[in-house]
């Protein structure tokens, strides 16, 4: 096809759009690019550029956009067919994408049958025309009778299709198959169903969506079947794939079915939640819509029926979700997000008339019996646990009570101030009519706390609350305010220090209140840069502190910056200090919790620092203080983490997660938090569900040239959570970015790190490139002089040519031997690299049927091990030595080695020092070696 030379603007529109991945962006890129080629007149651009547009929209279910553009691409081809052909490349046919659009035409009734009867007829004529095989059309013509529930047309075409040549225009292996399996599946013949899709899983057939759409088909197949281990793992398969897509479509919509249906409603939840826009369907996508509508439905009462009925789904606030639910006053965006009581009623309604307007259409009762099927899936239920999801059940914010004294309006004042400022400033000036206390300064900088811009207009400017507070009994701490300006409250800096505690000595016996808050203020500034000074000036402040208001704050901050020397003890008399002080304000409230929490970590007690930091957040949470409590969260997750219990710490950062995204916190903090989740669920056992987490904060930080060593960690962490889950190719392809990004940024430890993972990965699915990668690490650490390095990649080295090349080179060993010899090694380590290497040469000379030569070598081991009191090395030799003589043909020699192996780890296991583990391995070991022994017996015997 001759195509116009593009000026620069358009030619950077086409080179924007070929580098974005397929989705609504790339969508808007394309569609700028075809305007653009049209307003310039440049027609074959212009042509190519519409069929480019069809093929995003179809991948992004416009299907108003795609149908109107295909209509004219088939105008355009018509008006000059060698000016504008059916192929403008490889990968682009007009035919191909008719299919497309005679499919799209059966998922709305606003079609009538004659019109998609029209439709066929002008398809098949075009097919005949440009002299292809008839499989493509035949593929539509079955595919749109399965999809109105014509089965006898469906059984014609299918026949026919079946004994068709395939070619180009042709469904792809997977998408024919998977066409073919569903076809099976709702005539009842599930075994050639599960046989089809298999098919696709074993000859690796991909396409847009496959394998991942079969997959997300053969979980319900597994399911029925009662094969819930295969439905789980195509379930954490296909979901990991999906969760990967800007546009995951009706696959997601399977998910969130399959997790009602195997008792995980709170995973179904959270999938709803991650992907509102799946629910944003085309008006003229009708089947979709109805899709989308059962999927709802069926959630909603699954809520209900677990108890949360009340339970505000998120995102369900957008306007589509009206629109699709056909709620009155769609146009607007609904005031809260949806509940299931909210959903379940219209949902169904909805659903029920789109399936009356099919069936109406169509002729036939097929949408009745999907509706039913729908219904009947509220019923049904398979025992299928898939994750660690919960549901997240919001705190209830407590009635807050009327306030009366001057304490209770400094604390009503600090609990709105964030929240409700406008409540915020009616409670101050409601105070200002009480009689003057100790504590009527708080009042005043209660509402000098107020986020930045909060406060509404009427509220006092900052020299009109300085006059308060100078009223309330505080005039020389107004006054230095004033000095200061407006930045007091927020940008005091470490040069201020001076003025702050030359001020508040001069103050300390003629204002001791005001010379406090200066104290204090200025403790603030040093607690991060110099805490004992911080605390030294914060316990001052205490000592002169009037009000209980006031003293609550002081003997807090003195009790935070004791926990920052190191100093529990004062910590723990000031919080008990503070205790009879609280007053009401949450904020503080929570601080103290959080300090508590803080003092138990410093004394391992464990239970309590999680009971505080839970204490704190719900604090947090039932004051809309959503900040407080992601971090809060976040704080308890790392405690979880420390002591081992990985899925309280992922289940935890879930949370604070959520929290976070609702406090809008900027990107690295949620990237942090969104990384350290992904670990989390890895350790916790959870991998494929860590893949997303893990990939999510790996591409930012490499979108945003984080520092190398953050990149490689998460690169091989997310190599682990694809080994770990079975996604092979995962796992190799985040190594070999590890190892090219390692040699870029010069990371030579880190290079080496990874060339033995993938060594070992590579041995063990004996693929032939392990010995290349075990050399490249032997390589690394022989040039950067490591002997112990060198050991490790030598035996991968080894064990990769015996494994894989079959070869009988063991020279690697004898090559970190001589590297040993340097003086940088000890004589404790080079003894403990010795019995290592000539352990792995015994072994492998096993493993390759050279027994006396292994038994030597073990020997050689075992001599070398006694000599340094190393037991378990010792076990080890003879145990290859009565394993080598037993297959040389030596049972006598055998079982004498075996039994003295068997003695000494006994022996050994009888004495103290050894953990559970130690124990457990020895009794592996004992019952090996015994049985080893009885066969051998056994066999003396015979």
């Amino acid at each position: 096809m001759r195509l116009e030379t593009p000026p620069p603007a358009l030619q950077d529109l086409i080179d924007q759009a070929r580098a974005m991945p397929l989705g609504r962006e790339e969508r808007d890129v394309v569609r700028q690019a075809l305007t653009m080629a049209e307003e310039l007149h440049l027609d074959g651009w212009a042509y190519l550029l519409r069929l480019w547009f069809n093929r995003s929209c179809f991948m992004v279910g416009d299907t108003d956009a795609l149908l109107t553009s295909f209509t004219r691409s088939l105008a355009i081809h018509d008006s000059n067919p060698e000016r504008f052909p059916l192929s403008v490349d490889e990968d682009t046919h007009l035919l191909f994408q008719y299919k497309w659009v005679a499919d799209l035409l059966n998922d709305s009734p606003a079609y009538s049958l004659t019109q998609i009867t029209q439709i066929y007829n002008d398809m098949e004529r075009r097919y005949q025309q440009a002299g292809v095989s008839p499989s493509g059309y035949l593929q539509t013509r079955f595919g749109g009778a399965c999809d109105r529930g014509e089965w006898d047309d469906a059984e014609h075409y299918f026949a026919q299709l079946q004994a068709t040549p395939r070619d180009d225009l042709s469904h792809c292996d997977a998408c024919s198959r998977s066409t073919a399996a569903l076809y099976y599946r709702d005539k009842g013949d599930t075994q050639r169903a599960r046989e089809l899709l298999q098919e696709i899983f074993d000859g690796n057939f991909m396409c847009g969506d496959e394998p991942e759409y079969s997959e997300t088909q053969a979980m319900f197949l597994a399911l029925r079947d009662n094969d819930l281990e295969s439905a789980r793992f195509l379930h954490h398969k296909s979901l990991t794939a999906i969760r990967a897509k800007e546009e995951p479509g009706s696959m997601l919509l399977a998910h969130v079915d399959f997790c009602v249906l195997t008792g995980n409603t709170p995973r179904a939840v959270a999938l709803v939640e991650q992907f509102p826009r799946v629910f944003d369907t085309s008006p003229l996508n009708v089947a979709r819509q109805f899709h989308c509508l059962t999927t709802l439905a069926v959630l909603a009462d699954a809520m209900i029926a677990d108890g949360h009925g009340d339970l505000p789904i998120r995102g369900t606030s957008a306007p589509h979700f009206a629109r699709l639910l056909g709620l009155a006053h769609h146009d607007g965006t609904p005031t809260r997000d949806l509940t299931p009581h909210d959903i379940s009623a219209p949902t169904w309604q909805q659903a029920r008339t789109h399936a009356d307007a099919f069936n109406a259409r169509n002729n036939t009762s097929h949408y009745d019996t999907l509706y039913a099927n729908a219904r009947a899936r509220r019923e049904e239920r398979w025992d299928l646990p898939l994750g660690i999801d919960e549901y997240h059940t919001p705190v209830s914010t407590p009635v807050a009570p009327t306030p009366v004294s001057v304490l209770d309006h400094v604390a009503a004042i600090y609990n709105t101030i964030t929240t409700q400022p406008d409540q915020a400033l009616t409670h101050y000036q409601a105070s200002r009519d009480l009689p003057t206390t100790d504590d009527s300064p708080e009042l005043t900088l209660a509402l000098f706390s107020a986020p930045a811009g909060a406060l509404p207009d009427n509220a006092p400017a900052y020299n009109d609350l300085l006059d308060d507070l100078a009223t309330a009994g505080r005039p020389e701490l107004a006054a230095t305010m004033h000095a200061v300006g407006p930045r007091y409250l927020t940008d005091l800096t470490t040069t201020d220090i001076d003025v702050l505690l030359t001020t508040a000595d001069a103050l300390r016996t003629t204002h001791p209140g005001d010379a406090a808050y200066l104290l204090l203020d200025a403790a603030d500034i040093l607690t991060a840069t110099d805490p004992a000074r911080a605390h030294s000036l914060a316990t001052d402040a205490h000592t002169l502190m009037t009000g209980q208001a006031g003293r609550y704050k002081t003997a807090l901050m003195a009790a935070g910056t004791a926990l920052n020397n190191g100093d529990a003890d004062t910590a723990s008399t000031l919080l008990a200090q503070a205790e009879p002080l609280a007053y009401g304000n949450h904020r503080l409230d929570t601080h103290a919790t959080f300090l508590r929490a803080t003092l138990a970590i410093h004394h391992n007690d464990w239970a309590t620092a999680l009971s505080c930091f839970d204490q704190a957040a719900t604090t947090a949470l039932s004051h809309n203080n959503v900040t407080a409590a992601w971090q809060l969260l976040a704080r308890k997750a790392t405690i979880h983490t420390t002591i081992n219990q990985p899925t309280d710490a992922a289940r935890t950062l879930r949370q604070a997660l959520r929290h976070a995204d609702t406090a809008q916190v900027d990107q690295p903090t949620r990237i942090s938090l969104t990384g350290d989740l992904g670990r989390a669920l890895l350790a916790a056992g959870h991998p494929h569900d860590a893949i997303g987490h893990l990939s999510e904060a790996l591409d930012w930080h490499i979108t945003n040239d984080s520092a190398p060593d953050v990149v490689l960690e998460l690169l091989h962490t997310l190599g682990e959570a694809g080994y770990a889950s079975g996604h092979a190719q995962q796992a190799f392809s985040a190594w070999m970015y590890a190892l090219n990004y390692a040699e870029e940024h010069n990371q030579p430890t880190i290079q080496y790190t990874t060339a033995i993972r993938l060594a070992d990965f590579l041995t063990e699915v004996e693929h032939e490139d392990a010995p290349t990668y075990a050399a490249q690490a032997m390589a690394l650490a022989t040039e950067h002089g490591e002997p112990l390095a060198v050991v490790q990649a030598a035996k991968r080295v080894a064990t990769a040519n015996v494994a894989i090349t079959r070869s009988a080179d063991l020279s690697a060993l004898d090559h970190a031997e001589q590297a040993l010899d340097a003086a940088t090694v000890s004589e404790a380590d080079q003894m403990m690299a010795r019995i290592e290497l000539g352990m792995h040469r015994a072994q492998l000379l096993w493993r390759m049927d050279h027994n006396a030569d292994a038994i030597a070598a073990a020997h050689l081991v075992a001599d070398l091990a006694r000599s340094a009191n190393v037991t378990p090395a010792v076990v080890d030799a003879l145990t290859i030595m009565g394993l080598a003589h037993r297959d040389a043909g030596e049972p006598h020699d055998a079982r004498a080695r075996l039994s003295e192996a068997r003695d000494l780890i006994t022996a050994d296991s009888t004495k103290d020092g050894h953990t559970a583990e130690d124990a457990h391995a020895h009794s592996e070991q004992i019952t090996f070696l015994t049985a080893q022994i009885e066969a051998l017996n056994d066999t003396a015997q015979s």
